[in-house]
């Protein structure tokens, strides 16, 4: 017997990448800046000495040791073992332990373990390869908001009885397969995206594995903790019939898209409508389907949402579509819900569904205080030359050009040179942008930081550092935070190696540009790249007017012992004590058990509220109180 066929090893490491052996893999990942799930490019390279290895810009996520018995084992055979993962927290804190048995197939007991905040342990038994007796398992998309477990009964890998799906400690949902591991009588089933702003569930019946009759569409809105009806239809056997209600693939609390139409045999036909709910159901898009040779396409006008339309980003694409692919000139509006008004903000040209000629794109962050635009051209459906980058003349007052340049590949076009790019959260109130150079598509070399406040026309060196000629971060950094802003100054300064963070950083913050930065928080990293040690952190919302910080232990990256959270208002000199509680360590984790007084989900600086309760292993349990912390006094 020998351990898992992918084990953890995060020692210091020093690598040879192989030729031909590298590749990205797009995945979800949290959007704290505009509040939503994107798509991310994970680099993913395989080393000589059979490592796999993750990044995302120039940062290590992880690194893993592959154990091999055949020697000889090609590349390809080595790439099979990154499809575990579906989001950024799988990759961070996602490790299975168990072993194999004969012909390499797994047995016996296998668990799996979630080292992130929350800590949680699953698994189950196999024989011979096979899932065997009762499971309790991750989803296949589990991440940090949505901590969802399946747990039910296998034979022979095969799901049979009564399986439930587990939320918050709150069953939700589930249903029963029958003897040949089909789902059977009535189901409540989750949405591919649910989590915590998109509890999303289906409600209906299968027989011998397939829906039939009528399908409801529920949302629970967590502010108000209730469900409503917002979708369904009928099934004929599997196959969608009649009129629809369909949601989104991005359905949540600020971006309530909803489709209306009809199917026939499971076709999309003649007139489909989209609609938005905010402060009242209006439709704002859609266009016609026509059946061709037993399958139906887009024809004419339609008017299409962007991929991450939200209340405050309504943005929305125009154009003809000819024989299901999108042709001629293609406009992106923008409208401005204080205004009500759609304005023309970019576009271009399409030929037969491939962009062509010149280009005004926009970032996915478009909205009124962040007008950010690009401009080049397409060859083919890949962007080729000198692209630009620029916002409206107000939002930046300098005159520097901002771009670089793309270069044809084989399999596309890749960034090459000098380069100026705004950063993900750019808007008026963070005017952030980064001057480096790119080699194959890779960071390389001294990249700066720069930092422009509203109403200044002169930029400030805040940052940077440097990376290696394999696109990693390396010595000396000064990073920004996630939400950096005008009023939420705050950046971290450290050391990289490898693209890990080693040894002493620090956290950093200035109330305003004349100010000089105060050292407020930060800690120890261990030479795996964990944090270590005693550890001041801040609020994801730290900014000034509620400067709120954690104060407490790591033990090889999981919180232990007393945490106590503080806050400090702009006008204040001190912290305030308003809450805390103990984390318990378990074998590869930790979670927090006992009383604990903790922020209120909704926690602003003008309603600074707390809840007050208890945890046992991870879960809330009884009855929790809101408080005030005006009122309140530890």
């Amino acid at each position: 017997m020998r351990n898992s066929l992918i084990s953890d090893n995060l020692i210091q490491h020093q690598f040879t990448i192989q030729e031909n052996c590298n590749k990205e893999l797009e995945l979800d990942m949290w959007d704290q800046i505009h509040f939503r799930l994107v798509k991310v490019q994970v680099q993913i390279s395989f080393t000589q000495d059979n490592f796999i290895f993750y990044s995302l810009d120039g940062m290590v996520l992880r690194m893993q040791e592959i154990f091999l018995n055949i020697k000889s084992e090609q590349h390809s055979d080595k790439q099979k073992h990154h499809d575990q993962y579906n989001n950024i927290d799988q990759i961070k804190y996602l490790h299975w332990e168990g072993e194999f048995g004969q012909n390499n197939r797994k047995s016996g007991k296998w668990k799996a373990n979630w080292s992130g905040p929350g800590y949680k342990e699953v698994g189950g038994y196999y024989e011979d390869g096979l899932k065997q007796g009762l499971w309790n398992q991750f989803t296949k998309n589990y991440w940090n908001q949505a901590e969802i477990c399946e747990n039910g009964e296998y034979f022979n890998d095969e799901k049979i009885g009564v399986w439930k799906y587990n939320y918050k400690n709150n069953i939700i949902g589930g249903g029963l397969y029958n003897k040949q591991g089909q789902k059977q009588g009535k189901w409540i089933e989750l949405s591919d995206g649910f989590f915590n702003f998109s509890q999303v569930t289906y409600y209906g019946e299968y027989r011998n594995g397939k829906k039939v009759g009528k399908w409801d569409i529920l949302f629970r809105d967590q502010r108000s903790n209730r469900y409503q009806k917002i979708g369904g239809g009928l099934y004929d056997i599997g196959i969608k019939n009649g009129m629809w209600i369909e949601l989104s693939d991005r359905f949540q609390i600020y971006s309530k898209v909803t489709y209306h139409g009809r199917y026939k045999n499971g076709r999309k036909i003649d007139k489909w409508d989209i609609h938005f709910n905010y402060e009242g159901e209006q439709k704002i898009g859609g266009g016609l389907y026509e059946e061709v040779q037993g399958d139906s396409i887009k024809i004419g006008n339609w008017i299409e949402l962007g991929d991450l339309f939200l209340s405050t980003h309504q943005v929305a694409h125009n154009g003809e579509y000819q024989n299901g692919k999108k042709m001629g000139r293609w406009d992106i509006i923008f409208r401005d819900q204080r205004s009500n008004i759609y304005q023309k903000i970019g576009g271009g040209l399409y030929d037969t569904g491939v962009k062509i000629g010149m280009w005004i794109e926009i970032n996915n962050g478009y909205h009124y205080y962040s007008r950010v635009t690009y401009h080049g051209r397409y060859k083919n459906g890949i962007k080729v030359g000198r692209w630009y980058i620029q916002a409206l003349e107000q939002q930046v007052k300098n005159k520097i050009f901002h771009g670089g340049l793309y270069d044809e590949v084989d399999e596309g076009s890749i960034k090459i040179g000098r380069w100026i790019e705004y950063s993900d959260g750019f808007n008026l109130y963070s005017q952030v942008t980064y001057d480096g150079e790119y080699k194959n598509g890779k960071k390389v070399g001294k990249w700066d930081i720069f930092y422009t406040k509203q109403g200044n026309e002169t930029q400030e060196l805040i940052g940077g550092g440097m990376y290696s000629y394999q696109g990693l971060r390396n010595g000396k950094w000064i990073e920004i935070n996630d939400k950096f802003q005008d009023y939420s100054q705050v950046i971290h300064n450290g050391e990289y190696q490898n693209g890990k963070k080693i040894g002493r950083w620090d956290i950093l913050f200035r109330q305003n540009r004349r100010e000089t930065q105060q050292l407020i928080g930060g800690g120890l990293y261990n030479e795996q790249g964990q944090r270590n040690g005693e550890w001041r952190e801040l609020n994801d919302e730290f900014f000034n007017y509620s400067q709120v910080i954690y104060n407490g232990e790591y033990k090889n990256g999981q919180k232990i012992g007393r945490w106590d959270i503080f806050v400090k208002e702009e006008d204040r000199k001190t912290y305030q004590l308003i809450g805390g509680g103990l984390y318990e360590e378990v074998q590869r984790g930790s979670f927090k058990a006992g009383q604990w007084i903790e922020l209120d989900d909704e926690f602003e600086f003008n309603q600074q509220f707390t809840q007050k309760g208890e945890y046992q292993n991870g879960n809330k349990v009884g009855t929790w109180v809101k408080m005030d912390i005006k009122e309140e006094k530890l």
